[in-house]
């Protein structure tokens, strides 16, 4: 039985105030997480989930952060550190990451590159969240606002560009992605990969087309 999900209308957290319901957010495991339209102090409207409003994670629509950013030239925030750890990964030949971004000709975009405050801006108005983090999409393009999004820790790694991807009677997965479907760990194909003598991707289509045998 599913529980009946807490009615948040007209409650108040820190500078928001819940209006109404809004479509729920459907992470990458398939599972639905309350969304919730607030006004905030500031007058602005924004979507926040349930869990962020309870837990105090979200408390305005972006401007605390900003105005604390601003303030303080945004030096001891979470983003600014984002900011210059995506740069480094870029152009300073020093970090362990380079070779994966700077060396395969990965860039930052001007705007993002030469200001922090525009790259705030921009995270603030596309959903930036303490849990979540920066991703491209193209994992071939720069970091810009056209490539980049804010994703969960999870999204991200079936993103990456080390990902296998295994397709199966027409289906392209990544490996976590046929672990999540299969509902098994990704250490069992390397497991039965080694036991069996066979690939990794040959044990995934097995067990895939048993799972489908047995539905």
């Amino acid at each position: 039985m599913v529980k009946p999900r807490k009615d948040l209308v007209g409650e108040v957290f820190s500078q928001l105030t819940v209006i109404e319901q809004a479509e729920d957010y459907v992470s990458t495991d398939g599972k639905h997480h309350a969304q919730w339209l607030c006004r905030c102090s500031c007058g602005k409207m924004c979507v926040a989930s349930a869990s962020n409003l309870r837990t105090g994670n979200t408390k305005s629509c972006g401007h605390i952060v900003k105005d604390h950013s601003v303030r303080h030239g945004g030096r001891h925030t979470r983003l600014y550190s984002i900011w210059t750890n995506m740069k480094d990964r870029c152009y300073n030949p020093n970090t362990d990451t380079y070779n994966s971004y700077g060396r395969r000709g990965i860039t930052v975009c001007e705007e993002w590159k030469n200001d922090f405050g525009v790259f705030r801006d921009w995270a603030l108005e596309n959903g930036y969240d303490d849990s979540l983090t920066i991703d491209r999409i193209d994992n071939d393009g720069n970091y810009c606002p056209e490539n980049c999004r804010w994703v969960d820790a999870k999204t991200q790694a079936n993103n990456r560009r080390s990902s296998v991807y295994v397709t199966v009677d027409g289906i392209t997965r990544s490996l976590a992605a046929w672990a999540d479907e299969l509902g098994k760990s990704r250490s069992i194909f390397h497991a039965r990969a080694k036991l069996y003598h066979t690939s990794v991707e040959e044990q995934v289509e097995y067990l895939a087309r048993m799972a489908k045998q047995s539905s």
